[in-house]
C-alpha cells in the first residue's frame, strides 16, 4: 500500500500504492501467458507497469487475491506495485508468485 491512488493509474487499476514500485521482474525474453499473483489475508490489488509504460492491474480475481494475466509479456522490466485495497492494510504481510501455469492461482502460494 502507499498514498497514491492507483485507480489514477489507468483502467481497472484500484486501491493505494506506493510511490516506488514493490518489486522489479527483468524479462530477458518474450513469455507468453504470464501470471503475476500475490496473496494475503487483507484484501489486496496488484499494478504492474510494462516496459512500454502501460498499467495491468488486478483486483479480487480469487476471494480477496489479485491475478494479473495477459497473452504476451515482451521482454523488459516489469515494475510490480502490490497494493492495498483499504488504507488500514498498507502495511500488509503478502506473497508474491509468478508462473507460466494458466491454472496457477494466489492459493497455491502457502
Amino acid at each position: 500500500g502507499g498514498l497514491t491512488d492507483a485507480s489514477s493509474l489507468g483502467e481497472g487499476c484500484i486501491g493505494n500504492i506506493g510511490s516506488d514500485p514493490n518489486h522489479v521482474v527483468t524479462l530477458t525474453a518474450a513469455i507468453p501467458n504470464l501470471r503475476f499473483y500475490a496473496r494475503a489475508d487483507e484484501d489486496i490489488t496488484l499494478v504492474i507497469q510494462q516496459p512500454d509504460g502501460s498499467y495491468i492491474c488486478n483486483d479480487d480475481t480469487e476471494g480477496l487475491n489479485p491475478v494479473v494475466t495477459a497473452a504476451n509479456f515482451p521482454a523488459g522490466d516489469y515494475k510490480v506495485w502490490v497494493g492495498s485495497y483499504a488504507s488500514e492494510d498498507a502495511l500488509a504481510s503478502y506473497k508474491l508468485g509468478f508462473s507460466e501455469d494458466a491454472a496457477a492461482m494466489p492459493s497455491s502460494l502457502q
